[in-house]
């Protein structure tokens, strides 16, 4: 499972949105490392890799659900507070 940066996932602050589209790139990255290693090291561990897969699709549902569930919170509170002081 990998998941990509989408307008759903914006809290609003910049530098916020910023930091978790390198998140996403970062984990696109190790999930492109892992399928060449997969394809190359046929006789690899299974279990080593089926860890792997499973740890990335944790942290592609993790980092999805803590973006929108607690971020989008924190951007809705700067941006009011933000407005308020305008």
């Amino acid at each position: 499972m990998s998941v990509l940066w989408n307008k759903y996932l914006s809290v609003g602050i910049p530098e916020m949105d910023e930091q978790h589209r390198g998140l996403f790139a970062m984990i696109a990255e190790h999930a492109c490392f892992l399928e060449k290693i997969q394809l190359e090291n046929t006789r690899a561990d299974i279990n080593r890799c089926e860890a792997a897969a499973a740890l990335h699709h944790y942290l592609c549902h993790w980092l999805s659900n803590h973006i929108v569930c607690e971020d989008k919170k924190y951007g809705h509170f700067i941006v009011e507070k933000n407005e308020r002081s305008a």
